[in-house]
């Protein structure tokens, strides 16, 4: 986790060698053909092999397909296929986050689908057993069997209640065809939020994939006042990176629920106009 507040302030010493890619190349906001970028992520990643640590020195690339506490952006598939291949060029694990990406949440099993690509490792945890203790790596047979019988384990591994209960969420995901609900509820979503974009002016931006949407205010002060006016209509919202709403309603939910939440929200949001 990058983020200082409240994350790692007080916290530490931290693991030494970790160093952070610049987020801009990979989940700009602005528009930006694949060609243009493809070139600024290798960009990035040429100065970060210039100025911060080369290429052999460097075992794994972590990355999610959506930031979360970023503020809600989806990876450019163009940018995200260079981290691929640079990764190959240079033997470097290529990870992809999917901890709160995964399970259905962006329209398909897992978010790195829908962008084109196939990493190394997987990352897994959360959804994955319906809010049991419950994560898991997956990874290419050659990287899960290096590690000598015993070297990487947990107290909690194997724990049979949260194996059971991941079973059964990978069997509904299945029969109820989750990853295409999410599909219709983002595209719902999006919808209702481009109306508060044109609507109201601090409203800066909407975005997402699947139903993992954000909707982005001009402050987090405003923001945080829309938590507060949608709590007292009956609605918990959280923020990402502040100033950004954030959608995480379970894929389970019913029309009319989704419907009196987003309508729930453009009141709370309104409510704050002129504040």
């Amino acid at each position: 986790m990058g983020k200082v507040k409240p994350y790692r302030e007080g916290f530490g010493p931290f693991a030494p060698e970790v160093y952070r890619l610049p987020y801009e190349p990979f989940f700009g906001r602005r528009e930006r053909g694949d060609a243009e970028a493809a070139q600024e992520a290798r960009v990035a990643l040429d100065h970060l092999f210039a100025y911060q640590i080369e290429p052999k020195a460097t075992a794994c690339i972590i990355m999610g397909p959506v930031l979360g506490e970023g503020g809600f952006l989806p990876a450019h598939p163009a940018a995200i296929r260079v981290i691929r291949d640079v990764a190959r060029e240079h033997g470097i694990l290529f990870a992809a986050d999917e901890v709160q990406t995964g399970f259905g949440r962006c329209g398909a099993f897992f978010a790195f689908e829908r962008l084109g690509v196939v990493p190394d490792m997987v990352l897994m945890a959360k959804s994955l057993a319906a809010g049991l203790p419950l994560s898991a790596i997956t990874a290419r047979a050659e990287i899960l069997d290096a590690p000598q019988i015993g070297g990487i384990g947990g107290t909690y591994g194997g724990n049979p209640l949260a194996c059971a209960a991941a079973n059964a969420v990978l069997d509904i995901l299945e029969e109820e065809k989750l990853p295409a609900r999410a599909l219709a509820i983002g595209e719902t979503i999006l919808k209702h939020l481009q109306k508060l974009v044109s609507r109201f002016d601090y409203v800066v931006d909407a975005r997402g994939l699947g139903a993992m949407c954000g909707l982005e205010l001009d402050t987090a002060a405003r923001a945080n006042r829309v938590l507060k006016e949608a709590l007292d209509r009956g609605l918990l919202l959280m923020t990402a990176n502040g100033n950004v709403i954030r959608t995480l309603m379970p894929l389970v939910i019913g029309d009319k629920d989704l419907a009196r939440g987003l309508d729930i929200l453009e009141e709370s949001v309104a409510a704050v106009s002129g504040n």
